[in-house]
């Protein structure tokens, strides 16, 4: 009788990863010996499975020239240019801010290809105000450094490509 258990994960890095355990009885099998080989795969499983399933894939946002000490800054990450300043499909984050100069946001995102949009949130109501033009009253920016002349820049112009762990996407507001 063959006994096996199969461990295959899949994921964006590696097209397959397998691990297989077979215990070979050749006699009838004992409720010990079933159990041993179950409890050894088992046991494996839960040694190695950290490692086959961690990744780190945080981006580190650091937002410069924060002027005041108060509010939050947030944050809207677009993966595509399709969805691009659609609110419902951004990948939010935000921060308190506490001191002004800058502060770092970190999020957890596949690598890829991103634009990100940030403000300081002044007093604290979770909107960017404009004014009766619909200019922004509030402190704001996008990646790459990139403003718009006549409202915000293009995807095109903020977009950047994510590709390691920790990197550092630095926006001035």
């Amino acid at each position: 009788m063959t006994f096996s258990v199969t461990l295959v994960t899949l994921s964006d890095e590696w097209t397959s990863l397998g691990m297989r355990i077979n215990c070979n009885l050749k006699s009838k099998p004992s409720f010990i010996m079933k159990s041993l080989a179950l409890t050894i795969a088992l046991s494996l499983i839960v040694l190695i499975s950290p490692d086959l399933f961690a990744q780190d894939h945080q981006l580190n946002i650091e937002i410069g020239n924060i002027k005041k000490a108060k509010g939050k800054v947030m944050v809207a990450i677009y993966a595509d240019k399709e969805h691009y300043l659609d609110s419902q499909y951004a990948i939010p984050g935000q921060a308190q801010v506490t001191e002004s100069g800058s502060l770092t946001i970190r999020v957890e995102i596949p690598y890829g290809e991103y634009a990100i949009g940030a403000f300081h949130d002044i007093n604290d109501n979770d909107e960017l105000d404009t004014n009766s033009a619909g200019i922004p009253k509030e402190p704001y920016g996008f990646s790459n450094g990139r403003k718009g002349t006549f409202g915000p820049p293009s995807f095109n112009k903020a977009k950047f490509q994510f590709s390691k762990a920790g990197q550092v996407h630095r926006i001035k507001l």
